[in-house]
């Protein structure tokens, strides 16, 4: 049996932790904190898997055979969003984009949304909540 390297190991703990761990926690405290709130799962067309000519357009239905840390992961979040639908009656809608693109994207799409400040507004929310402040959100673009 091969074993990935540490490089490899901690990519695949990394992403995972990130993107379904991640995706739970925010579905956790959603379903706590604001069960009628929408919550809007960002996929990637790394779900699918490798595709092949004749698989293009890909259905929506399509079946999800990820072959990434990054598209399995993406898997796992979405599957805990149903998970949540189903369990919980939370409201959550699974987008999975394939090419995701505007002006300046030079990169990976993160750096962009970290450059542009979502963590600060991530973090923001958080102590709003954690204060007691359950108010509604409004985001503009």
């Amino acid at each position: 049996m091969r074993r990935p390297n540490s490089g490899r190991a901690w990519i695949l703990l990394t992403t995972f932790r990130a993107n379904a761990l991640g995706t739970l926690n925010v579905l956790q405290v959603a379903r706590e904190l604001t069960p009628d709130a929408v919550i809007v799962v960002a996929g990637s067309s790394a779900e699918y898997g490798s595709l092949t000519p004749e698989a293009v357009p890909v259905r929506e239905d399509a079946a999800l055979l990820a072959v990434s840390p990054y598209g399995i992961s993406k898997v796992a979040a979405d599957l805990l969003a149903g998970l949540f639908a189903r369990a919980y009656g939370l409201h959550t809608v699974c987008a999975r984009p394939f090419f995701v693109t505007g002006p300046g994207k030079t990169g990976e799409i993160v750096w962009h949304f970290n450059r542009a400040g979502s963590f600060e507004f991530a973090c923001l929310i958080a102590g709003h909540y954690e204060a007691g402040m359950h108010l509604p959100i409004t985001v503009e673009s």
